[in-house]
């Protein structure tokens, strides 16, 4: 956990604590995580730093996979998994999942526990995964 990661057993992934923009500092988190376009989103993952290092935008499943049906909040223990607060509410954050074609998205939507469709066009959160099995433990 000193490094802002999160070992998810259920899902076998390993998650960021925090949103992109945010920074990981001797074990908190720090600045404001920032809204960006799907196509903004996927350019910074497909980025060389990032992508040398696994990340990517979690598929649609393993971010709802997270999600609390119909309710406010995360599956997590509190103060696993780190977000910006909107007027008091969790995010909406982007997934890597979205059909050919299509000017929409979809998202995860942690204030309703709702999965949904946005435009790709439209301002949402991003937290990183990578697969456990690439893990590097320190």
């Amino acid at each position: 956990m000193d490094l802002g990661e999160w070992y998810d057993a259920e899902t076998n992934l390993i998650r960021q604590r925090y949103c992109f923009f945010q920074a990981w500092q001797n074990g908190n988190v720090s600045g404001q995580g920032s809204q960006m376009t799907w196509t903004k989103a996927t350019e910074l993952t497909n980025a060389k730093e990032i992508k040398d290092f696994g990340w990517r935008l979690p598929t649609e499943k393993e971010l709802a996979s997270l999600m609390l049906p119909d309710k406010e909040g995360y599956k997590t223990e509190q103060g696993i998994l780190f977000c910006p607060k909107e007027e008091g509410q969790y995010a909406t954050f982007w997934t890597s999942t979205t059909q050919k074609n299509s000017e929409e998205a979809s998202v995860v939507v942690f204030y309703e526990g709702k999965v949904r469709k946005y435009p790709k066009g439209y301002g949402c959160f991003v937290r990183l995964v990578r697969n456990g099995k690439n893990a590097v433990t320190k």
